[in-house]
């Protein structure tokens, strides 16, 4: 071989065995690697639980499906007030009276009681008269005053004295006794009797024998209320 040829040979294989130098000799392999990458996907689902809100009122009651409507009757009951009424167990209303409640004989008073006074009652007030008087005025035949607001009935027979057991006061009758005086109509004439009661808001700065004049003037602007009770005599 020539030296040329040599020479250039040579310097072919030297930048070979300089290159396997550097990489550690032997045999390189290169390993390509394609990583594929796993892409993870999480999906969150959200559950949405449903509030179910229930109003209730008086009258309605309201659901998510269902609605219910209740109807409330209210009953009212409005009480009327009881009548002031004044009865009596010797004689009825409007009918004749016996003779032993006449001036003429035993002079009795009738026995009476009542019920249903106005609210806010302080005491009682009872006024007899002759409805059927001639004159200006008309006669008188008992008067009693003062009666305490928590007696609701009078005995038969009461006392003829200014002032009585339950407190009560009486005046004179028009025959200028004290207490009850019986009718005494004319001869076969009848004639109409009133037992008034009042009920007042207030009771009487008079005192006993007083006329029916007096306390006519002393109940006005103090009468809640009143009722009559009547009674015939014949003479």
């Amino acid at each position: 071989m020539s030296k040329k040829l040599l020479i250039v040979v040579i310097l072919m294989l030297v930048p070979l065995l300089a290159f396997t130098a550097c990489n550690g000799g032997g045999t390189t392999t290169t390993t390509t690697s394609s990583t594929s990458p796993t892409q993870t996907t999480t999906t969150t689902t959200q559950t949405t639980t449903p509030t179910t809100t229930t109003t209730t009122t008086t009258t309605t009651t309201q659901t998510s499906t269902t609605t219910t409507t209740t109807t409330t009757t209210t009953t009212t009951t409005t009480q009327t007030p009881e009548l002031f009424v004044l009865t009596s167990t010797s004689f009825a209303d409007g009918a004749v009276m016996p003779a032993q409640y006449g001036w003429i004989g035993p002079n009795k008073s009738p026995q009476f009681s009542w019920s249903g006074a106005p609210e806010g009652t302080m005491s009682f007030v009872l006024l007899v008269d002759d409805v059927d008087t001639q004159g200006t005025s008309s006669f008188c035949h008992w008067i009693m005053f003062n009666i305490p607001a928590d007696v609701l009935a009078l005995d038969e027979d009461q006392p003829k004295t200014g002032t009585l057991a339950n407190g009560a006061i009486q005046g004179f009758n028009s025959y200028g006794t004290m207490g009850y005086g019986g009718p005494y109509p004319p001869p076969g004439v009848t004639h109409k009797y009133r037992f008034r009661l009042y009920a007042l808001d207030t009771t009487l700065t008079l005192n006993s024998g007083t006329t029916q004049t007096a306390v006519l003037a002393a109940i006005s602007g103090h009468i809640l209320g009143f009722t009559d009770y009547f009674g015939l005599f014949t003479g």
